[in-house]
């Protein structure tokens, strides 16, 4: 061991030009680093929860959906002729977009989709429980009347007290890669139905809008992450140390050694995890901590 530490020290510029060459190679591997949102590429693949997931997924297709919910707290919630066009609107233009799947009936859930099925003396009636926007307050309640009766989608699809609905919606099986294209989109058709005013509120969630915001915020927040903590540690080094010396090169140090982590991790083909978004940080404040201990010695 002494004789390595003699020959670094005797040949700084081969060490030099080693580090260099070395931090190139992992920044020019960067490019290929990329940030994985799959919840399920986090799960041990032989955890009883990943085990399931995958049974039922074989067995009865994809069970993510794009939850979306409108809450009316007025007196008759839902059931008004404002709140039901809403929820036609939403539903015909969610069934528009490629990115769903809507083919099958349990793709696409909504109280415009769901049908009644009720015995008559000819054998099962079947009809959906919205045809259309009610035209009058007699169809509503009869829509009400229906709704309670049945009993089978309350607080499944309508909140048993009527002041809420959901939809559920499918993503293609090949979207997800599109999850915050989704997100996005969905965001933006909310957004438009707010701005008309109204006493409706309207909730986005589902997994694939849970990994679609990961894959939206998680590069952004490191990238604002980064500059912040940088200038705060040139700040510290500056005043520990109070000069150039004492300040570069410890940053140059934890620079490099954030490179190559990064480097490695897309020479390997190891993404960044929502856990490991931080890596970064803790590489710089965990480095600087320990440059700062060795030139204070």
């Amino acid at each position: 061991m002494k004789q390595i530490f003699n020959w670094v020290l005797t040949h700084p510029k081969s060490i030099l030009l080693l580090l260099l060459v070395v931090t190139g190679m992992a920044a020019n591997q960067m490019r290929h680093i990329y940030i994985e949102t799959d919840l399920d590429a986090m799960l041990p693949k032989h955890s009883d929860a990943y085990i399931n997931k995958q049974v039922l997924e074989e067995r009865f297709g994809a069970t993510d959906s794009v939850i979306i919910g409108i809450i009316n707290d007025e007196k008759d919630g839902i059931y008004n002729m404002r709140t039901l066009a809403l929820v036609q609107e939403l539903t015909d233009w969610l069934g528009e977009q490629p990115l769903f799947r809507t083919l099958a009936l349990n793709d696409l859930l909504s109280l415009a989709t769901i049908k009644d099925i009720r015995g008559s003396e000819y054998g099962l009636d079947v009809e959906k429980f919205m045809d259309g926007v009610p035209e009058n307050q007699a169809q509503i309640d009869y829509l009400k009347k229906r709704m309670h009766e049945f009993g089978v989608y309350e607080d499944v699809i309508v909140s048993a007290d009527g002041s809420g609905t959901i939809f559920a919606v499918r993503p293609m099986p090949d979207a997800r890669h599109t999850y915050a294209e989704i997100y996005d989109l969905v965001k933006a058709k909310v957004a438009e139905m707010e701005a008309r005013g109204g006493s409706e509120r309207f909730f986005i969630s589902g997994r694939p809008v849970i990994e679609g915001v990961f894959g939206v915020y998680m590069p952004a927040e490191m990238k604002r992450m980064q500059p912040i903590i940088m200038a705060l540690l040139l700040l510290l080094l500056y005043f520990s140390f109070r000069t150039a010396r004492g300040v570069l090169l410890p940053i140059v140090v934890v620079l490099m050694a954030e490179i190559w982590t990064l480097g490695t991790m897309a020479a390997l083909g190891a993404p960044i995890y929502t856990i490991t978004t931080m890596l970064p940080i803790l590489i710089l404040a965990i480095g600087i901590a320990d440059a700062v201990h060795f030139l204070s010695r």
